[in-house]
């Protein structure tokens, strides 16, 4: 298994465990009412880059952006391709998640809030 599809919380994360042995996690939570905020000490800012994280237990990166929206997936070849678009369908970020236990390109924010 190399990537896990979640969702439940108020906005789009991306969680890339250290250990290439652990699946990436995808959270899809854009859709709410309520955005959560991605850093709880500066609640106004809307992207929070990669930046170094543990999650029960597991070290990894995490990447959130806080907007409202939907994600795709689109198999291509031997990776997945995962956008984050706005609610009006533009693109907002793009990441590439490989099948193989190689390191995922990380997520790139396409588009200023």
């Amino acid at each position: 298994m190399r990537l896990v599809l979640s969702g439940g919380t108020h906005n789009f994360q991306l969680f890339e465990p250290i250990a290439r042995n652990r699946p990436v996690q995808l959270v899809a939570g854009t859709g709410g009412a309520r955005l959560d905020p991605v850093n709880q000490k500066n609640p106004n800012e809307t992207v929070r880059a990669l930046s170094s994280l543990w999650s029960y237990g597991v070290e990894g990166k995490v990447m959130g952006i806080s907007t409202h929206g939907f994600v795709t997936l689109r198999r291509a070849g031997p990776r997945w391709d995962v956008e984050l678009h706005g609610a009006r369908g533009d693109v907002i970020a793009s990441c590439k998640i490989p099948d193989s236990h190689s390191q995922p390109t990380p997520c790139t924010k396409t588009k200023a809030d």
